[in-house]
């Protein structure tokens, strides 16, 4: 079992790399029943592929299962009892779980089989597991989705009109203006463009001394919409000098909004204060979302009391993120170390 442990099992990458699909990846430990059985059902429904990794832990292994191993899962049922089911294939084609609802399980009776889509009890990989048992041992689940046809996907755009005000013109600084995205969607995996865009008038004038930076911070199901810790930041975008830059985010189900920055910053020790200049920040889903600013000149730049009248829990990205990051080189730095493995930016 020791053995297994200083790999790292890139099963998301492989999928992806084999079928060019987008995979999302969920920490089914974290996750409650309720929910994550109906995630289940949603993919099974739509044929999405699904794939799930063992915890490297000594009760898994006593449990037949093999540590830090790829397994599928083929099957899902529910029992008139409510017991809920997984059907999990052993990729290596024998060696299968031997706890509760395994093949030799008193459980299974005449009634019971009949409940469930062909079982068969033999040494063939493929074996049942309830819903609480395997949130215990496999701590990793994979879904494989392949790209919807863009001419029958809706996509919903959103355009917000903003402006950056001395002496917070745009650099790594808290006070820029925030915009929060929230998601109507929580079961789906979710895709997301974000374009800003300075005026053609601007961007002449400048001379080319500034760049254009989006930063974008997770919001999840774990941290009630507040944003804490700096592992919520996802990643910004490429710094260019142009009137326009984009980031485009796959974010996984459990997100359910995303805190959004635009930034105009010299490059060098953040911004002078004479800077100042407007944009247009659009937002491209397919899932429902709506926008909402965080601070502005008309919200006393991130009052709380304000915050709390427009937005209930959420927050603004905390000042001691960016306060020490007196350039994009260095925030860019502490952001890259890190970035979350289920969320893919392009």
């Amino acid at each position: 079992m020791a053995g297994h442990s200083k790999y790292c099992l890139k099963i998301g990458p492989g999928i992806r790399c084999l079928t060019g699909a987008y995979v999302e990846r969920v920490d089914p430990p974290n996750i409650n029943d309720c929910d994550l059985w109906q995630k289940l059902l949603k993919a099974k429904k739509s044929r999405t592929i699904m794939e799930c990794s063992t915890r490297n832990h000594p009760d898994t292994q006593r449990m037949g299962l093999v540590c830090y191993h790829a397994y599928s899962v083929v099957g899902l049922a529910e029992l008139k009892n409510g017991t809920r089911l997984l059907k999990i294939r052993n990729t290596w084609g024998h060696g299968e779980w031997t706890g509760c609802w395994c093949d030799n399980d008193p459980r299974w009776t005449e009634s019971i089989k009949r409940q469930v889509d062909h079982f068969v009890d033999s040494d063939d990989g493929s074996f049942y597991i309830d819903l609480n048992d395997f949130s215990h041992h496999f701590n990793r689940l994979y879904f494989a989705t392949f790209d919807e046809d863009p001419e029958e996907a809706e996509t919903f755009s959103l355009t917000q009109k903003g402006y950056w005000i001395p002496p917070f013109a745009g650099g790594s600084d808290v006070n820029n203006p925030q915009y929060f995205i929230e998601f109507e969607d929580e079961t789906d995996s979710k895709r997301v463009t974000v374009k800003l865009k300075i005026p053609h008038s601007q961007f002449s004038m400048d001379g080319g001394r500034h760049q254009l930076v989006i930063l974008a911070c997770g919001v999840d199901e774990n941290t009630k919409k507040r944003v804490k810790h700096l592992a919520n930041i996802i990643k910004q975008s490429h710094e260019a000098v142009a009137r326009q830059v984009e980031l485009n985010l796959h974010l996984p189900a459990h997100m359910k909004g995303i805190i959004i920055i635009p930034c105009w910053d010299d490059g060098t020790e953040g911004n002078a204060e004479q800077d100042k200049g407007s944009f247009k920040l659009t937002v491209e889903c397919l899932s429902k979302f709506g926008v909402r600013i965080l601070n502005d000149k008309t919200t006393r730049r991130g009052s709380a009391r304000a915050i709390e009248r427009d937005l209930g829990r959420a927050s603004v990205v905390p000042a001691e993120w960016t306060g020490g990051q007196s350039t994009f080189e260095s925030l860019t730095k502490t952001v890259n170390e890190k970035v979350r493995e289920n969320c893919l930016i392009s």
